[in-house]
């Protein structure tokens, strides 16, 4: 994710995303039920076929709390699948960001991203 505004300034933050989702239960350990048989390589690429990033353009504004909440301006790639329709970005510790997203298809999902730079 890339932050463009003021730190600590009041005022609009744009935002630029890149996100890949798919769910990878297929892979987990206990996903699948007793006795069911190993995941081949050709089960993991069927899974994983087709997934293009979905890239969105968010802007947004500071709250009260620090808080960034966005509202998703453009969508592009991935066709509808977990496309954004809202995130909030707060602080989280000294080099990390927690992002919150919301979407229709994935429900309401987050994250802690790394800051890069300052």
């Amino acid at each position: 994710m890339e932050l463009h505004g003021q730190p600590g300034i009041a005022g609009p933050v744009v935002a630029y995303s890149t996100l890949q989702c798919t769910s990878f239960g297929l892979l987990m350990p206990g996903a699948r039920a007793a006795g069911a048989k190993p995941v081949t390589p050709e089960q993991v690429i069927a899974a994983t076929r087709g997934l293009t990033p979905i890239s969105t353009v968010l802007t947004g504004a500071r709250g009260e709390n620090g808080a960034i909440t966005f509202r998703v301006d453009k969508t592009m790639g991935g066709g509808d699948m977990c496309a954004m329709s809202a995130a909030t970005v707060t602080s989280f510790g000294v080099r990390q960001i927690a992002f919150e997203g919301k979407d229709a298809a994935c429900g309401n999902w987050n994250m802690l991203l790394t800051k890069a730079g300052l």
